[in-house]
């Protein structure tokens, strides 16, 4: 018995009937990050509209087999944020991002691939702002310039923060490899 399609695969495969369904779905989802990021109505109502356009056009690139479908959407309307910020030019404050939902193993790249509750865990030792740059790096897979246009951080200093935390987080493991050998 096959499985039945989710909502992105039925607007991949031009179900008409999909696009209304996603909005229904995923409106919520979507309006709460923007409103977390964006102040004003006009912003969030933009960003709404520029997420459900970008979803219709990549719908085609979601595979359940990767990553359920809330998580595509979230990260789908992240990348909206972002782009948003940079073509409008302001930055914001970029919350913490505790208590958000990430994408599981599976979903980060080879070069991320670490327990995202691990790297939860030792993010906690850090000082606030370099917890928040490594967060972005780790968890939302962000660039160095993408992370310092959206945390009004400089390049060099986000650069530095990234790379001390991993040294400081790769000798954690190899300590505990250690310990426990």
């Amino acid at each position: 018995m096959k499985p039945t399609p989710t909502v992105l695969q039925r607007m991949a495969a031009g179900d008409e009937t999909a696009s209304q369904d996603c909005l229904n779905t995923y409106a919520g989802v979507i309006r709460g990050m923007a409103s977390s990021w964006f102040k004003q109505p006009q912003d969030v109502e933009d960003l709404f509209q520029d997420t459900f356009i970008e979803l219709w056009r990549c719908s085609h690139r979601f595979d359940p087999n990767v990553a359920s479908e809330v998580s595509f959407v979230k990260m789908v309307t992240r990348r909206q944020m972002i782009n948003r910020l940079r073509r409008n030019g302001r930055h914001t404050n970029v919350p913490l991002l505790e208590g958000m939902d990430f994408p599981n193993e599976r979903e980060l790249s080879m070069e991320q691939n670490l327990d995202v509750g691990r790297i939860s865990r030792m993010l906690k030792a850090f000082r606030p702002e370099q917890r928040k740059v490594l967060s972005l790096f780790f968890k939302l897979g962000m660039s160095h310039g993408e992370i310092s246009a959206a945390t009004c951080i400089a390049l060099g200093t986000v650069k530095s923060y990234i790379r001390r935390g991993v040294q400081t987080m790769q000798g954690r493991v190899e300590l505990k490899k250690t310990l426990s050998a």
